[in-house]
């Protein structure tokens, strides 16, 4: 196997950040070019769709009256652009009226085109442009030709035989009847030419731009790797648990500066734990973990996963004395319902909690244990949220996520540290429906295997069919919006409604749903899920989804907004 190996910090960065650089730059200039090339494309493409317009309405009513002369000098002013490559007038039994080429007037073949295209030759159709008259231009097809022969016009050569040429073909008609049909020939070169000076001046300025980008990694580079040089000397040395010293090193960036400061966090933090509990025995605690048993065992589970809406912010405007002493009662409260409906808790996440039910202790309603649970932490949050702003603290509004499937529990880790927790694609599922919530603006959301579950005791809203990363299925998602108990006949009435336009949107109903929602939104304005319906369902009313439509939102790059979905 071929092994590489270590580089320096610097070298990986520059060689990363110019490779994505390169990347980046190669398909910024392929978008660019080709975003280019359309553009150019479509404008040449609209001068030949006018420039056969303004020719057409006079040429049907020098048609209608057999004024050949009047044609000659009509045409004529397309003599003198030199992308047209050939013109021919034909009546509606293929006889050629007026043509460059005097020689097959009155023929039935021009020799250098054929009068019929492939379909897929056909570039653009459009129809009758202005209100009916008695003179005007009728359909309209631009299409793709190939020249039989050499064509010239008035001896000047304009098109060799093979070459392709964009034909603008109209039809010319006297009060709607066709009375004849002009064919104008337009070279290829003009619009050629143009896309290579523009792609020659992108690949210049995407060239300057590479070589900027080179020159800015490598500083970049610089500065990021000298100042890990310092953590990663500085590392070592609290591997050794050598803890004298001060380390201080201040860094204009922000992940940097921010890992040095956690380092000194982490030095200061040793030096406490050592107070209480000195260095060698520490060694000795962890070499105490030998013998334990790793491994586990599948078990069908409920795994909830909760956190703190905006919780960045809010610790951004605390004193971190006070930020722990509230977020520390804030999960003791966590912590106490989750054990009381015998859930166990599996760790703190920082301003979250996991948790799960079903282990160790098997039971056979884990997912109404959870839902309850779940339940009350949201009321008590509440009153604890009251009490909170009472005394001029700042609340904790909480999310929470459940799921309920096949896990694999058990202890988990290494032989010298281990942890009795929960791994698989459960619990990944739990932690994605956690942060659904911020889109939907929701405090409790559940996966349909714990809707399944949960049974008749609780009252739940239907919220989408989902894809989140990981899975390539559309994952049925509910809010769990209170016990069937304490629920109000208001919040029955309108989760049944709700339901009613979520049925229909899901069965292409669109018209349905979006009465329906709209009626929900002028009771219930604030409710999210109901305006992001609304919007769905009055825009597929409008230009119906594909007959391979399925209502699955795909929730990938994880945090979408409101108005993606």
């Amino acid at each position: 196997m071929l092994s590489i190996p270590p580089q320096l910090l610097r070298t990986v960065l520059l060689f990363s950040l110019g490779s994505a650089l390169l990347l980046s730059n190669a398909l910024t200039w392929y978008i660019g070019q080709s975003r280019q090339v359309a553009s150019l494309r479509d404008a040449y493409f609209e001068r030949v769709f006018w420039l056969s317009f303004s020719m057409s309405d006079k040429a049907t009513e020098l048609v209608d009256t057999s004024n050949w002369a009047g044609l000659e000098i009509h045409f004529s002013v397309l003599k003198s652009q030199p992308e047209v490559v050939y013109l021919f007038l034909r009546g509606m039994d293929d006889e050629i009226l007026y043509a460059y080429d005097d020689d097959v007037v009155e023929e039935y073949d021009p020799e250098i085109i054929t009068w019929d295209v492939p379909k897929a030759a056909v570039l653009e159709n459009r129809g009758i442009v202005g209100d009916p008259k008695e003179y005007q231009s009728g359909k309209y097809e631009l299409r793709e030709q190939f020249l039989l022969k050499d064509s010239e016009v008035h001896g000047e050569l304009r098109g060799r035989v093979g070459e392709r040429v964009f034909e603008a073909k109209r039809e010319l008609q006297h009060w709607g009847e066709p009375v004849g049909i002009l064919h104008i020939g337009f070279s290829e070169k003009p619009l050629q030419e143009n896309v290579a000076e523009s792609q020659s001046s992108l690949l210049m300025i995407e060239l300057l731009l590479l070589l900027f980008g080179l020159l800015l990694s490598g500083w970049v580079a610089r500065r990021v790797a000298k100042p890990l040089e310092r953590i990663t000397e500085e590392q070592r040395r609290i591997q050794d648990l050598r803890l004298d010293g001060e380390f201080e090193l201040k860094s204009p960036i922000v992940e940097v500066d921010s890992l040095s400061r956690s380092l000194d966090a982490m030095r200061t933090s040793l030096r406490a734990f050592q107070i209480y509990m000195p260095a060698e025995l520490v060694r000795e605690l962890i070499l105490r973990g030998e013998d334990a048993a790793l491994g586990g065992q599948e078990r069908e589970l409920s795994i909830l996963f909760a956190d703190i809406a905006e919780f960045t912010s809010i610790s951004e405007e605390l004193k971190p004395e006070e930020l722990m002493l509230q977020l520390s009662e804030y999960l003791g409260l966590l912590a106490e319902i989750i054990r009381a409906h015998s859930g166990t808790v599996d760790k703190y996440l920082g301003d979250g909690v996991m948790a799960f039910w079903g282990a160790p202790v098997q039971s056979d309603h884990h997912a109404s244990d959870a839902c309850r649970a779940a339940l009350e932490c949201r009321n008590r949050i509440q009153e604890l949220n009251e009490a909170w702003q009472a005394q001029g603290k700042k609340p904790f509004w909480s999310r929470i996520g459940i799921h309920t499937g096949n896990t694999l529990v058990g202890n988990v880790g290494s032989a010298n540290r281990m942890n009795y927790t929960v791994v698989g694609d459960s619990v990944n599922l739990a932690s994605r429906l956690e942060g659904i919530n911020k889109i939907y603006q929701t405090n409790i959301i559940v996966s349909s295997e714990t809707q399944e579950e949960g049974g008749s005791q609780f009252l739940f809203r239907p919220l989408d069919t989902v894809r989140v990363k990981g899975k390539q299925k559309g994952v049925k998602i509910f809010e769990l919006v209170d016990s069937k108990e304490r629920a109000s006949e208001k919040q029955k009435q309108f989760c049944a409604e709700f339901s009613r336009g979520v049925w229909a949107y899901n069965v292409r109903r669109f018209d349905q749903a979006h009465e329906v929602f709209k009626q929900l939104s002028e009771t219930f304005p604030d409710d999210v899920p109901t305006q992001i319906y609304l919007r769905r369902s009055h825009r597929f009313s409008i230009v119906p989804p594909s007959v391979d439509w399925e209502p699955i939102i795909d929730l990938e790059p994880r945090f979408k907004t409101q108005a993606d979905i």
